[in-house]
C-alpha cells in the first residue's frame, strides 16, 4: 500500500505546476520507519520511474543550505528526495521551506547587484520526498504539510521480496517510460480538479480540512492513473489513504515531549520558601513567569539534572507557550530590596498561563499565588 500511495503521489507530482495553480498547496511527502524495511530501495524506484538516477541528497552538515536550495530548484515537474536527516540538521537543510514551499512561495529571494530595490527568485518548481528513520517534523503546520507512510521490518516477507525482485530486474530505461506514458497520455489527466473534488467526499468525515485536502489529491491521482491504463481500482487503497489520513490528524495535534515539558512538571517540587523569586504566576495576565537562575538552582538542589545552556534556552524559546525572556520584573517576595524600597528587578521568562491550564490542567493554588484572587 505505501507503494502504490507513494507512486500516486510521484504521478501527482508530474502536475505539481497545475495543481498549484488550482488549489495553491501540494503536499510533501515523508517515508519513516525501521532500518531496511524498503524506504531506500522504493525512493531509488521512483527515481527511476521519473528519469533519475540514485536515490537523493543526503542532508549532511558536509551541505550547505545554499547547495540544497539550487540542487532542488534544478528540476520542475520532479521531486528531490532528502535522505537521512534524523536528528533534523539545521545547517544542510532549511526547513522552513516546508511552511512556504508547501503553497507557492520560492525557494530563496535574494537581492540583486544593483544600485535599486531589485531581487532575484528561485522559484520552487518541483516537490520533496523525505526519508529518514525518523521524521524530523517538529510542529503541527509542518506536520499537516506532509503525507508520512510507515516502514516496518514485520511487513516484510517472501513475496514483498518476490515483488522487489520482479521490480528491479525491469531496465531502468524501461521503468523510465512510465513517465513517459503518463504525459503522453496527459490529456486524460486534466480532469483531477474533479476527481479531487470526488476523493474529497469519499474520504470524509475528516477533522483537519488541511490533512484531507492532501490525502484527497493522492487519491484522485490513484484513480486517474488506474482509469488512464485500465487498471482496476482496488478498494482497500481508498481505506488506506483514509486510515493514514486520519492518524495524520491524531499524530499532527500531538507535540513532542521535550525537556522543557520535565522542566515545567519539576517547578511544582521547588520549596517557594527557601527560592522565593524562582516563579510567580500572574493570573491577571494569565502569566507564568519564570527567574530561570533561580529555578535552575532549585531543582538541582532536589537533584533533578536542569542545566540551563544554549540547547534548553532554544528548547523553552520553541515551547508553544513561550512569549518572550529577558522581562524586568519586581517578583513581590524578592527580599532584595533596591534603592527605591521596591523588590529588586529580575529578569524573568514569561509563558502564557492559559496554555498550561488547557494543555496540563496546571492550576495555580493559594499558596504559590501569596493571596492573588484565584
Amino acid at each position: 500500500m505505501n507503494g502504490i500511495v507513494a507512486l500516486s503521489w510521484t504521478v501527482a507530482g508530474w502536475f505539481v505546476n497545475q495543481v498549484k495553480a488550482e488549489t495553491n498547496f501540494f503536499p510533501f511527502l515523508s517515508l519513516f520507519g525501521d532500518p531496511a524495511s524498503g524506504k531506500s530501495a522504493l525512493v531509488t524506484m521512483l527515481n527511476n520511474i521519473q528519469g533519475r538516477e540514485g536515490e537523493g541528497l543526503p542532508i549532511t552538515q558536509l551541505n550547505t543550505k545554499k547547495g540544497a536550495i539550487r540542487t532542488i530548484g534544478q528540476v520542475s515537474g520532479l521531486f528531490t528526495a532528502l535522505l537521512e536527516d534524523n536528528e533534523r540538521n539545521e545547517k544542510g537543510f532549511d526547513y522552513s521551506i516546508i511552511l512556504t514551499a508547501y503553497n507557492r512561495g520560492p525557494l530563496q529571494v535574494q537581492a540583486s547587484f544593483s544600485n535599486d530595490l531589485a531581487t532575484r527568485e528561485n522559484p520552487f518548481l518541483g516537490t520533496l520526498l523525505f526519508s529518514q528513520n525518523r521524521e524530523p517534523f517538529n510542529s503541527k503546520a509542518e506536520k499537516q504539510r506532509t503525507i508520512s507512510l510507515e516502514f516496518k521490518v514485520e511487513d516484510l516477507s517472501d513475496s514483498t521480496r518476490a515483488a522487489y525482485e520482479k521490480l528491479t530486474a525491469i531496465d531502468k530505461r524501461e521503468i523510465a517510460g512510465i513517465l513517459q506514458q503518463v504525459l503522453i497520455k496527459r490529456a486524460h489527466f486534466k480532469t483531477w480538479n474533479k476527481e479531487y473534488n470526488s476523493a474529497q467526499t469519499t474520504l470524509r468525515p475528516m477533522t483537519e480540512r488541511r490533512i484531507l485536502d492532501n490525502h484527497a489529491l493522492i487519491l484522485a491521482f490513484y484513480r486517474l492513473f488506474c482509469s488512464c491504463f485500465d487498471l482496476a481500482i482496488d478498494p482497500q487503497v481508498t481505506s488506506f489513504i483514509a486510515q493514514i489520513g486520519r492518524r495524520k490528524c491524531v499524530t499532527s495535534a500531538i507535540r513532542s515531549t521535550t525537556i522543557a515539558d520535565h522542566f515545567f512538571d519539576a517547578l511544582d517540587s521547588i520549596d517557594m520558601k527557601n527560592y522565593p523569586t524562582s516563579y510567580y504566576i500572574d493570573v491577571e495576565k494569565k502569566r507564568l513567569l519564570i527567574h530561570l537562575p533561580e529555578a535552575e538552582r532549585a531543582l538541582r538542589n532536589l537533584s533533578l539534572g536542569i542545566q540551563v545552556n544554549e540547547q534548553f534556552s532554544r528548547v523553552l524559546q520553541e515551547h508553544p507557550a513561550f512569549i518572550r525572556n529577558g522581562l524586568k520584573f519586581r517578583h513581590p517576595d524578592n527580599p532584595k530590596i533596591d534603592s527605591s524600597g521596591r523588590p529588586e528587578q529580575v529578569k524573568m521568562w514569561v509563558f502564557d498561563l492559559e496554555w498550561f491550564i488547557k494543555n496540563s490542567n496546571l492550576e495555580p493554588s493559594e499558596d504559590k499565588e501569596k493571596g492573588a484572587d484565584q
